[in-house]
């Protein structure tokens, strides 16, 4: 019944806690849009007794009034922001979907051990008198973070006073990631912060491997999470800039998506995380926030170091992927900054073989182009034995970063011995190709919904 009471009145607080917004600053501050706090409460270690959200200026400061609450037995403790325990009362912050707040009550003799992740998630709250023997709950989120495995907690003894309680993780990827500088190649750990600094006289920004520009700091840090070659370029303008890298494959079953926020000096950032679409009408390819069909994935934790931020999508993902901030200047104007897109569509190539007289079967085939250096990395999933007039598909996913370009694909059958040389790539087989004359498969790929479908010259023979 104890526990009920409680929730009733945080229920009657929650409904009237927009009042106990205070904002920092009234008068002459520009018109701002709607924005949101997140606000989590705890009053005990069974879970979460309130979980909101409170309506504001996006992008101003304000103050949780805690000392107008009245929580029977209770008393306010601490904050938790940023994974980072805040007593002060009359902490400010921010109106953003980016901002969590933790709000932590506690019985007058009580202690708090409260159970958080690097990412700033709350795990699990432990409640004690006096002294705390500490003990995750069997049924809290197991902690997790990309590339690692959970080794221990970071407090291991009894604790007397309230606590943050963080894991320990150690690195599950062993590989060295290569970071490429101006041709020259360095090694440096998994998840290890990287500090690079340009020599050319006249620099202006970074740009990755594809030609899109990652920061305008000549001493530039990152995270290193995948081999990535860096170039100094000398023909930018200096502007606030989110930067968006498709790092899928550092967690298993899922794309990863990094963004990374520039601020000239004067900007400050509100708000972070990404976008996605299926859908290439009414402009979504270039998804932004006020879209109709999109779906925004705001996060709460940033990397303060580097202004990374990261993320994964469970399943398939998106056709249309970017990051997006916003952002506000030294006179409170906001605006909104959004990555280049990673595209991602389907090509399906229809492919019939016909022949008279049996012959060796055809071990598989590749989908060349130059959109990967024609790489033969695409392997078709199929096997052509004897036969007469046999039809199949092969669907191949392309990933592209920025606008996607014309793309000439080239398709290859492979096929064991009778034939001659073929290409050097595929050594220890003989190997046929079209992509020129008839049976050119140029093809520009412009923003579409679902998948590009090509067909090869039908019948395609095999003599």
């Amino acid at each position: 019944m104890r526990k009920v009471s409680i929730l009733s009145m945080l229920l009657i607080w929650a409904f009237a806690l927009g009042l106990l917004l205070v904002p920092s600053v009234f008068a002459d501050d520009p018109v701002l849009p709607s924005g949101e706090i997140q606000l989590i409460v705890y009053t005990d270690g069974s879970g979460p007794a309130v979980e909101t959200e409170f309506e504001g200026p996006l992008g101003q400061l304000v103050e949780i009034d805690v000392e107008s609450l009245e929580i029977k037995d209770k008393e306010f403790s601490f904050f938790i922001h940023n994974g980072q325990k805040i007593t002060n009362p009359n902490t400010q912050f921010l109106v953003s979907k980016s901002t969590k707040v933790v709000v932590v009550f506690k019985g007058e003799d009580e202690i708090v051990a409260a159970f958080v992740d690097t990412n700033g998630q709350v795990l699990h709250m432990q409640y004690g008198v006096d002294e705390i023997d500490l003990e995750y709950a069997e049924d809290s989120p197991y902690p997790s973070k990309p590339g690692f495995q959970f080794s221990h907690w970071s407090v291991n003894t009894n604790v007397t006073t309230d606590t943050i309680v963080k894991p320990v993780y150690i690195a599950s990827n062993i590989d060295d990631i290569v970071v490429t500088v101006d041709g020259d190649p360095m090694l440096y750990p998994y998840n290890s912060i990287v500090t690079i600094e340009s020599e050319v006289s006249e620099f202006t920004h970074w740009e990755d491997e594809n030609g899109v520009i990652v920061s305008y700091d000549s001493i530039y840090q990152f995270t290193a999470l995948e081999n990535i070659s860096l170039v100094s370029k000398t023909d930018g303008e200096e502007k606030p800039m989110v930067y968006l890298r498709d790092v899928t494959g550092i967690v298993d079953g899922a794309e990863s998506f990094l963004g990374q926020v520039y601020l000239p000096t004067g900007y400050s950032v509100v708000e972070w995380g990404f976008i996605g679409s299926n859908t290439a009408e009414n402009g979504q390819y270039l998804p932004e926030l006020d879209d109709l069909d999109v779906e925004v994935k705001t996060l709460t934790a940033m990397l303060s170091s580097t202004g990374e931020f990261l993320t994964r999508i469970i399943g398939e993902g998106y056709a249309y992927t970017r990051a997006y901030a916003i952002i506000k200047d030294e006179l409170g104007n906001l605006e909104y900054l959004y990555s280049d897109v990673r595209n991602k569509i389907k090509v399906i190539f229809e492919l019939n073989f016909g022949w008279s007289t049996p012959v060796n079967e055809i071990e598989g085939a590749y989908v060349k182009g130059s959109f990967n250096g024609w790489s033969t990395s695409h392997k078709m999933n199929h096997v052509i034995k004897e036969g007469v007039n046999t039809a199949f598909e092969l669907t191949v996913e392309f990933v592209f970063m920025k606008q996607m370009p014309t793309i000439e694909f080239k398709f290859y059958h492979v096929i064991p011995g009778g034939w001659g040389p073929g290409p050097s790539d595929f050594s220890g087989y003989d190997a046929r190709w079209y992509g020129d004359g008839d049976a050119n498969l140029t093809k520009s790929v412009s923003p579409i919904n679902g998948a590009i479908q090509i067909a090869l010259p039908s019948p395609y023979w095999v003599d």
